[in-house]
């Protein structure tokens, strides 16, 4: 009877030992799944986040795309304004030079015709006189 009742007494502590590593066990799988859960909830955040600055990312891309192409039409237009500016610059140099011209010309021309209207008064004084001697003779 006393062997039987060592045998039971293992047996109850080999069980309450069981029990305990059960129970032990037992926390362990709850905690571990709170963080597996935790985790995969970290993850589908952060998976979110990563698809959302793809999108960013995509659209500043866009953004850079879009700048460069008015970055290279505004440089076109640059080239062109100062291709006819150069060219206006030439246009007035060319009319500059002809304004000088004419007024050379113009003060030629007035000289020349100061001459001509004395000489044409010579003339008309001398037909004048021309016509007064005539009368008078």
């Amino acid at each position: 009877l006393q062997r039987y009742i060592t045998e039971v007494k293992r047996f109850e502590e080999v069980m309450d030992l069981k029990e305990n590593d059960r129970l032990t066990l037992l926390q362990q799988y709850e905690e571990l799944s709170k963080e597996v859960t935790a985790y995969e909830s970290s993850n589908r955040s952060l998976e979110m986040q990563a698809a959302n600055l793809m999108l960013e990312v995509r659209s500043r891309e866009d953004d850079l795309a879009a700048a460069k192409q008015r970055c290279d039409s505004l440089e076109k237009y640059v080239e062109e304004v100062l291709a006819q500016n150069e060219q206006f610059r030439l246009q007035v140099t060319n009319l500059s030079s002809k304004v000088d011209m004419l007024g050379s010309d113009l003060k030629s021309n007035r000289v020349t015709r100061d001459s001509v209207v004395t000489d044409l008064e010579s003339v008309n004084q001398l037909a004048v006189r021309l016509n007064t001697e005539k009368i008078d003779l």
